[in-house]
């Protein structure tokens, strides 16, 4: 009975007046309530946490979920329906969309929500969807110095990059993964732990493959200009194709201003090795920053970031 009432609010949630009353009037916490209640149904469990992920689409949703004290059984129900894939997909799915209001971050790492997303990430492997919502909730906690650690504790890199191979053609896994591993990767010492797990080559081939996509170049230069801050690991991504990849990504996205900013960067680190020019230069390098230079004419950093690669090309 409550996992029918639940799949057929779910259905009608998706209308967006419907789910504005839903949080208007309260229902939050009656729904948080049969989470708790029936945390053992995996029907249950699957239905109230998509009306959840739905619900906290919006500000006001979230932090009314997180009031009503919905992240620890969301948590609770990851942890327990783990094998369950249409299960843990909404829980992660819910999870994910709490994760990007900054007050819900800590909430959810004090819940112990971060080891299950892990582990979901882990069993679920083969599943693309469920990687997508694991990768980005784990991206969304790494903004934050002390969840990014418990990401690593909890030995959250090697399935990121398992799920970037495994998906290597999922445009939105590559997105979710490469955003989560540069978020990562900004925090000092995490950049060598993702080197160390062979992150470097998973994430070229993601700037190679996905580099007419402004979001996933932005976010895999991003990662990949973290990690280049040695000798090794510049020599690393050229081996894996580094040079024509962000030179090919950088092109195709000239437009796209955090693309464009992202990969000058990555050039700025390669470039900053002597024996790299030649090649980046051969791969059309000047011919792309000098499109990106004329189309981002008034925005200084692309302008500034440009300029050092030149100037780099030029000696």
């Amino acid at each position: 009975m409550v996992a029918r009432a639940c799949a057929a609010l779910r259905n009608l949630v998706a209308d967006a007046d419907i789910a504005a009353f839903l949080v208007a009037s309260g229902c939050i916490v009656s729904l948080v309530a049969a989470l708790t209640r029936h945390v053992d149904d995996a029907k249950v469990v699957e239905h109230v946490a998509s009306i959840l992920c739905t619900l906290a689409c919006n500000s006001c949703g979230s932090v009314a979920i997180a009031g009503a004290g919905g992240i620890a059984p969301l948590v609770s129900a990851l942890t327990r329906h783990m094998d369950n894939a249409d299960a843990a997909e909404q829980a992660c799915s819910a999870l994910r969309n709490l994760s990007c209001d900054d007050e819900n971050k800590s909430a959810i790492a004090a819940a112990g929500g971060i080891p299950p997303l892990v582990a979901a990430l882990t069993l679920h492997a083969d599943d693309a969807v469920i990687a997508g919502w694991a990768a980005t909730a784990l991206g969304n906690l790494g903004v934050e110095r002390d969840c990014a650690s418990i990401v690593v504790q909890a030995s959250g890199i090697p399935p990121l990059l398992a799920a970037l191979t495994n998906h290597a053609d999922d445009v939105d896994v590559a997105l979710a993964v490469c955003g989560a591993l540069a978020t990562l990767a900004s925090h000092a010492g995490t950049e060598v732990l993702i080197v160390a797990a062979g992150g470097v080559s998973p994430l070229v081939a993601a700037l190679l493959k996905h580099g007419d996509d402004g979001e996933v170049s932005a976010q895999a230069a991003g990662a990949l200009h973290r990690l280049a801050c040695d000798a090794a690991t510049v020599a690393l991504i050229v081996d894996a194709g580094g040079v024509a990849a962000v030179v090919c990504a950088l092109a195709r996205c000239v437009d796209n201003e955090p693309a464009a900013e992202q990969c000058c960067l990555l050039l700025d680190a390669l470039a900053g090795v002597e024996s790299n020019r030649a090649a980046i230069v051969a791969a059309g390098g000047m011919a792309a920053l000098d499109a990106v230079a004329a189309a981002h004419a008034e925005d200084t950093d692309v302008v500034e970031a440009v300029q050092r690669v030149v100037d780099r090309l030029r000696v």
